[in-house]
């Protein structure tokens, strides 16, 4: 799937996760299949959609796109307002923050939802087995298995996500707002010498000749789009 179909992207989520069960009583049923390489195949996927750790990250990151899906929608659409998903973007780190800061209660009730989920396919939530030293997954102490997939998969993933949005929103926040002023629509209703270009200007100055050449150049696109 095209990597910016980001919509598409988490209606496949919604619906791998609503048929789950479907998904994984029909992978069972073909472990007894006669053909040898359909029947190892099935036990492979089985296994892996029943472990732990997947349906907890799946549970997780259902609740944390589901954030971001309005603004996934907004930048998909042709006449977008990037100042408006710059804000909205904002708010969406603040909901994280918020989550964040409540985690041991925002988890305990995804956790009873994995528990619940696991119980119907005769599974229980297991915590790996801790070992003295570890190179390829987090080693992490817990008391109980929600404690420690709260501190594996759960606040790393909000962490990550964050920073993420941070990087690519809100820190070129200003660069968005100036080349957005730069359609015609948003051009005629400010100043040629707003301020709005300023931080857009000195962010690609190695690409302009001056600013008073852009200022003046701006004026003509001005009287033309009038």
């Amino acid at each position: 799937m095209c990597e910016t179909r980001w919509v598409e992207r988490h209606d496949s989520l919604l619906r791998f996760k609503e048929l789950y069960l479907p998904i994984t009583n029909t992978l069972r049923e073909l472990e007894q299949h006669h053909n040898l390489e359909t029947s190892k195949l099935a036990f492979q996927l089985s296994k892996t959609i029943t472990s732990s750790s997947f349906v907890i990250s799946l549970y997780i990151i259902e609740k944390i796109f589901a954030i971001t899906l309005p603004l996934c929608k907004s930048l998909q659409q042709i006449n977008v307002d990037l100042s408006e998903c710059c804000q909205y973007v904002n708010n969406c780190v603040k909901v994280i923050n918020s989550i964040h800061e409540n985690s041991e209660e925002e988890f305990h009730k995804l956790f009873l939802d994995v528990e619940n989920v696991l119980s119907l396919v005769d599974e229980t939530v297991k915590m790996p087995r801790l070992i003295r030293q570890s190179t390829y997954r987090n080693n992490i102490p817990a008391d109980s298995p929600e404690q420690y997939y709260r501190r594996s998969i759960f606040l790393p993933f909000l962490d990550y996500f964050k920073s993420q949005l941070i990087e690519r929103f809100i820190k070129h926040n200003y660069i968005i707002s100036g080349l957005q002023n730069l359609i015609p629509s948003f051009l005629i209703k400010l100043k040629p010498s707003s301020n709005e270009f300023k931080k857009c200007i000195d962010f690609y100055k190695s690409f302009l000749a001056t600013y008073e050449t852009f200022e003046s150049e701006l004026k003509v696109w001005v009287e033309k789009w009038k």
